[in-house]
This record gives C-alpha cells, sequence and structure tokens, in this order.
C-alpha cells in the first residue's frame, strides 16, 4: 500500500512538472516571438531616441529627405508577408553595399548611427530591412534570424546587386551574421556558376 502511493505521488509529481514545462515553454516562446508592447513603444519613440543619443543624424536625415535619397523599399517574401527597407545610395557611384541589420524588438531606423559611418564617412550604399513583425514589415512573430536570410533586394522593379567580400563585427549580433554569411554563400555560388 505504501509502494502505491510512492508511485502515484511520483507519477502526479511528474505530470505536474511535465505540465509546468510544457505550459511555461509555451509562454516564454509567446513572449520572446511576439512582444507586442514593446516593438511599438521603440517603433514610436525610434525617431527622437536616434535624435536625442545621435545629434549628428538629424541634419543627415534631413538631408536625405531633402534630396529624395533615403529609399522606402518593400518587397513580398515567399511566404505573401510585405518586409520593408531602407535604402541609402552611396554620395558617389560604388558597386559597395553595406547591409545593416537591427537586433531583437528594434528596427532599421535604429541603426541610422552605423548606416551614417558606412554611407558619409566609407562611400558605402546602405541597405537597412526592417526583419519580420519589426518596423514597419509585417509578420506574425519574430523569426530570430533563422528565416530572415529569405530577405530579398528588389527596388523599383531592379535587383540590389551585393560585390565583394562580406565582413561582419560580431558584436553587432547574430541575426547580421546570419544575413552576412548568406550574402557570402550566395556570392560565391554567382561567381562560380559564372
Amino acid at each position: 500500500m505504501m509502494k502505491k502511493k510512492v508511485v502515484y505521488s511520483i507519477i502526479i509529481i511528474m505530470l505536474v512538472f511535465t505540465s509546468c514545462t510544457i505550459g511555461g515553454s509555451f509562454y516564454m516562446l509567446n513572449f520572446s516571438l511576439t512582444p507586442n508592447a514593446k516593438i511599438l513603444s521603440k517603433d514610436a519613440d525610434s525617431y527622437p531616441f536616434m535624435y536625442r543619443n545621435y545629434p549628428f543624424l538629424r541634419p543627415w536625415v534631413d538631408s536625405l529627405r531633402q534630396a529624395d535619397a533615403l529609399k522606402d523599399t518593400f518587397i513580398i517574401n515567399p511566404q505573401g508577408i510585405q518586409l520593408h527597407a531602407f535604402y541609402v545610395a552611396a554620395p558617389a557611384p560604388t558597386n559597395k553595399t553595406a547591409v545593416i541589420v537591427h537586433g531583437y524588438t528594434d528596427n532599421a531606423i535604429r541603426m541610422f548611427m552605423i548606416g551614417y559611418l558606412y554611407n558619409r564617412d566609407l562611400g558605402y550604399n546602405i541597405l537597412l530591412p526592417d526583419l519580420q513583425h519589426q518596423g514597419e514589415s509585417e509578420g506574425r512573430a519574430i523569426q530570430m534570424g533563422w528565416k530572415d536570410n529569405l530577405w530579398r533586394q528588389h527596388s523599383n522593379g531592379g535587383t540590389w546587386h551585393l560585390h565583394g567580400r562580406c565582413h561582419h563585427n560580431d558584436g553587432i549580433g547574430r541575426k547580421a551574421k546570419a544575413l552576412c554569411e548568406m550574402f557570402c554563400r550566395r556570392l560565391r555560388l554567382h561567381k562560380r556558376m559564372g
């Protein structure tokens, strides 16, 4: 009799533990992949935040807008989700393009300080995508980098080709590294195919 109580107690404890683990996992997935309040708050405050913390950005962004050089680009990915990016051509024609990717719950605007350096100081074209479910891009949830490599560069019916080597700084983030590695693989494949 005592042995049965111990076995039943262990089974009940295991069922409760398993239920809590499964329930907690679903809660954490939902909390991590759809942090809507945090995203909306950051989206609403992006320009004021950037201008407050990086005062050199306001004149740069204003001059880009005046010259109609800050291009809002929208594409539809293979799953039918609309994705957004900002594109700025280099001050002088070049085949160098920097793809600058934001982090978790951020948006492309919050990477303008890096874009400024690449565009103004280094003379690169810059592409700043809003990843899925962030910024002006659609989607049901954040993809945590693994599906973001589906991002295609289309603008006004044309294609942006990335030339040269990919460089990345591990300190900028996992998504940036994953996208850069994907572009490098495509460049190698494109070069092999002629």
